[in-house]
């Protein structure tokens, strides 16, 4: 798991870091929490599982960098930093999972950190996959889709592709994850990754599109649904 603290106040980015590492040490290694202070239109997130941004970045717009990310990477835990709290209702727009105010920062991050430790135990499950006689782990959190061909399912996640010898529906109880829906007879995708979703096709960040077979348009809209409710 890879924490990133984006944020031009370096001060407040080491006690930050410092306080993620003490309360999240059984989730995280102290050097998967990376402190970003510049170059932020440069961020490689690949395989990145939470952000906490700044709103309000020297000489960048903290929401209008938050969308961006957001838009390439769907499945993101975005947590607002600020002194400006006047602003926090403009980030609804994000998405984000939580806000902190920095003038009351030791009374929100215990709330924020006790929620996400909630939200992680919860949804950020790691499966243990034997590929080519090696034991390998993902988390399924980075799954984006999965296409079976003959015997082999291959699982693309955000960095690389593997191939298993799986079936669909014995992947599928692996995940054992309402976010995991099949759309076709071969195809299962990841709603967390959806960026539209219709009767016929659905299109996944960055920029992946599936035609919908016709036997599972309507589980997928009842699997959508719940889905959306529980963002």
């Amino acid at each position: 798991m890879k924490f990133k603290i984006i944020d031009d106040d370096s001060n407040f980015s080491v006690q930050l870091k410092y306080d993620l590492y003490v309360h999240f040490k059984d989730y995280v290694n102290i050097e998967d929490i990376e402190i970003l202070t510049n170059d932020f239109y440069k961020i490689n997130l690949i395989d990145t599982d939470v952000i906490f941004i700044d709103i309000d970045l020297e000489k960048f717009d903290g929401i209008e960098l938050s969308t961006q990310i957001r838009n390439i990477y769907p499945a993101l835990i975005i947590i607002f930093i600020s002194s400006h709290e006047n602003l926090v209702f403009n980030t609804l727009v994000v998405r984000p999972f939580q806000f902190i105010r920095k003038s009351k920062y030791n009374e929100d991050k215990y709330i924020v950190f006790r929620l996400l430790k909630k939200h992680l135990d919860m949804y950020y499950r790691n499966i243990i996959l034997t590929i080519k006689g090696r034991m390998v782990k993902i988390n399924i959190t980075k799954i984006i889709y999965c296409i079976s061909l003959g015997h082999e399912l291959t699982i693309h996640t955000e960095s690389r592709d593997y191939v298993i010898a799986k079936s669909i529906l014995q992947f599928l109880n692996l995940l054992d994850s309402t976010n995991f829906v099949q759309i076709q007879r071969n195809v299962i995708i990841n709603l967390s990754y959806s960026k539209e979703v219709t009767k016929k096709f659905v299109l996944l960040s960055p920029n992946y599109k599936f035609n919908i077979g016709r036997k599972y348009q309507k589980n997928l809209l009842e699997y959508y649904k719940k889905y959306l409710l529980t963002k």
